[in-house]
């Protein structure tokens, strides 16, 4: 991680008397050592999330590397949403009927299986009675057409967007005709040295069901107050709770992974973000994208948005969850109900998918959206509802940040976490923060307080103390 510098100028702050907690995902920090009442050390702690293959959407307007300055996470190819489908020949004899079981559209939730077509539809509907019933080998969908192949990869994720309560499917499938015209499917096959399967046994199916429920419950009784605030608790529970890892068996893209596990990459921890808010009747989709990680490159990338009263905001447990390296952990709410604007600053929202044109290509490797409703309401933004900001002037002496800092750890707090008013004072402050934290922590210092760590993340800076 590098060192950042910083410039002197009177900035604007919004400074926020926030609590944190633990965490586990990275940001740019600088670990300040005072050992007496000159500041002799600034350093830069931090370390790397793994490494993660881009999944980017070939619209994608690149973001503005210079506005990143914490290590977004982003999911490892197989995640963001993306599928993959292997085609092979079918026998007549390996295909099997199913009993359709109706698709459930209860929940405050839009389905993304509101934005397919009629095809598209009539697939969903077989998949989801496959995915219930955890079938093993074919099943025909129906006459082989041109468009086959891409409506099923469209309905296939769209299932997987309306459902993350089926932890144990998997991001591959069997597709092939069986000689009679009909197109087939199937999630568990294995045929000349290709396979596919389910990320579980069916025999295990139910007790890890009764885990997900029960790691589920156990948040959920902890949400006893209105929408935001119950919102705010799962958001703070997951991050809280879950470790990135970008590693294991599958199940690391799932809810169970996140909830259960306690081991997710960004898709894992957007499905259980998901999943606890329309189990307590929030609405909740998810969001498909790329994102800028630590070196600045894109990466496919999953989070959330959620509707509050009339209007949307987003929501991104992945980066809000930070680690402080040697430091310890904690919660950031930088994308807590954020606006478009907001979120844009690290993430690109892929197309919806009304608007892609699949052409040659193939709609299980692309990037799209089943959601499309804006993002531009601030009243539920974390640092406009949570906090109860003021406006504190920043000059070169950084008084006036010790005497809140100083007053802040009168009340017992250790943390305290600025918000920029905008880009132009963010940038003036990234410009000359070495000079910022040893003047601050020499006066600090100075008063018996310890200044131990300074975190960077989007436009909000963390000071913690001892």
């Amino acid at each position: 991680m590098k060192k950042i510098k910083l410039i002197p100028l009177a900035l604007a702050l919004l400074i926020f008397l926030c609590g944190c907690k633990r965490v586990s995902k990275d940001a740019n920090s600088s670990v300040i050592d005072v050992t007496s009442d000159i500041v002799s050390k600034v350093t830069s702690d931090a370390s790397s999330g793994g490494s993660e293959a881009t999944t980017e959407s070939s619209s994608a307007k690149q973001p503005t590397a210079s506005k990143i300055t914490g290590n977004n996470k982003a999911p490892s190819a197989t995640s963001g949403g993306t599928t993959a489908a292997t085609n092979v020949s079918v026998s007549t004899g390996d295909v099997k009927q199913i009993k359709q079981v109706p698709v459930p559209h209860s929940g405050p939730a839009p389905k993304a299986l509101d934005s397919l077509n009629a095809k598209q539809k009539e697939h969903y509907s077989k998949l989801y009675s496959m995915a219930v019933d955890m079938t093993e080998g074919f099943v025909s969908l129906g006459a082989t057409y041109a468009d086959i192949n891409n409506d099923v990869a469209v309905a296939y994720r769209a299932l997987l967007y309306d459902f993350p309560e089926l932890f144990w499917m998997p991001s591959t499938y069997a597709i092939g005709d069986n000689g009679k015209n009909e197109t087939c499917v199937a999630f568990k096959f294995s045929q000349n040295g290709q396979s596919s399967d389910y990320l579980i046994q069916k025999s295990q199916k139910a007790g890890m069901e009764a885990q997900l429920n029960a790691a589920v419950n156990a948040i959920l009784s902890k949400c006893n107050g209105d929408i935001y605030s119950n919102e705010l608790t799962i958001h703070d529970s997951i991050c809280s709770a879950v470790d990135y890892v970008n590693s294991g068996d599958g199940l690391q893209f799932t809810s169970y992974g996140a909830l259960v596990k306690r081991a997710a990459v960004c898709e894992g921890y957007s499905r259980a973000f998901q999943l606890l808010c329309n189990k307590k009747n929030i609405a909740c989709v998810l969001v498909n994208g790329v994102a800028l990680n630590s070196s600045g490159k894109l990466e496919g990338h999953m989070w959330n948005k959620v509707k509050l009263g009339n209007d949307w905001y987003h929501v991104d447990t992945t980066n809000d969850d930070q680690n402080l390296g040697s430091n310890g952990t904690f919660i950031s709410h930088c994308y807590f109900n954020a606006t478009d604007a907001v979120i844009g600053k690290s993430c690109n929202i892929s197309a919806h998918v009304s608007k892609v044109s699949f052409g040659g290509q193939d709609a299980n490797a692309m990037s799209y959206n089943f959601f499309s409703d804006a993002c531009k309401a601030t009243t539920y933004y974390y640092f406009n509802y949570q906090c109860s900001p003021y406006i504190l002037t920043i000059s070169s002496d950084m008084q006036q940040a010790a005497n809140a800092i100083i007053a802040a750890n009168q009340k017992g707090m250790k943390e305290l976490q600025f918000a920029f008013l905008s880009d132009v004072t963010y940038e003036s402050f990234a410009g000359n923060m070495s000079t910022y934290n040893n003047t601050l922590a020499t006066i600090l210092y100075q008063k018996g307080i310890q200044l131990y760590n300074m975190v960077s993340l989007g436009e909000t800076v963390f000071y913690y103390w001892k």
